[in-house]
C-alpha cells in the first residue's frame, strides 16, 4: 500500500495565511491517492472561502504542467519544447535532481552545481525521468 503526503498552504485567510494544511492518502496507485486528496478538498473545503497554493521545493507554485508521451525521454522533450516556446531556459539533466528553469535566454548548470541561492531564485523546475510524465513547476 502506498502512502502519499500532500502539503498545501492557505493564502487568503488572515488567520491561516501561510500555515500548512497537511493531508495523507493511502491507495494502490499514486493516481488513487491523488483522487482521494481531491475528494477531500471538494468535500471538506468550501472553494469560495479558501485559496490553496501548492508548494514544491519550499516555493509557491503558480503553474504546474504535466507532459506525457510514449517512448524514452519523449515526455522530457515535450516539456523542453514548452520551455523554449514560452521563453524559459532549462538546465542540463542531472540524474534524479530537477532541472532549474529561468525566464529568458541563459545557460544553466546542472542542479548539483547550482548554489543554494541560485536554487532558491530559479523561476521553475522541470522533473523528468527516462520514462513516464515530465512535470514543470513555475514559481511565483
Amino acid at each position: 500500500m502506498r502512502q502519499a503526503y500532500f502539503s498545501f498552504w492557505f493564502e487568503n485567510r488572515d488567520d491561516l495565511k501561510g500555515k500548512p494544511l497537511l493531508t495523507t492518502a493511502s491507495g494502490k496507485t499514486a493516481k488513487e491517492c491523488i483522487e482521494k486528496v481531491e475528494e477531500f478538498f471538494k468535500t471538506t473545503l468550501n472553494e469560495s472561502e479558501y485559496t490553496i497554493t501548492e508548494r514544491f521545493m519550499g516555493r509557491n507554485v503558480i503553474k504546474k504542467l504535466e507532459f506525457n508521451a510514449e517512448g524514452t525521454f519523449q515526455s522530457m522533450y515535450k516539456a523542453q519544447k514548452w520551455c523554449i516556446d514560452n521563453d524559459y531556459s532549462y538546465g542540463s539533466s542531472d540524474g534524479d535532481n530537477p532541472d532549474a528553469l529561468w525566464k529568458g535566454k541563459c545557460a544553466i548548470s546542472k542542479w548539483h552545481n547550482l548554489s543554494a541561492q541560485e536554487r532558491r531564485s530559479c523561476d521553475g523546475a522541470l522533473i523528468s525521468r527516462r520514462e513516464g510524465p515530465a512535470l514543470i513547476y513555475i514559481f511565483n
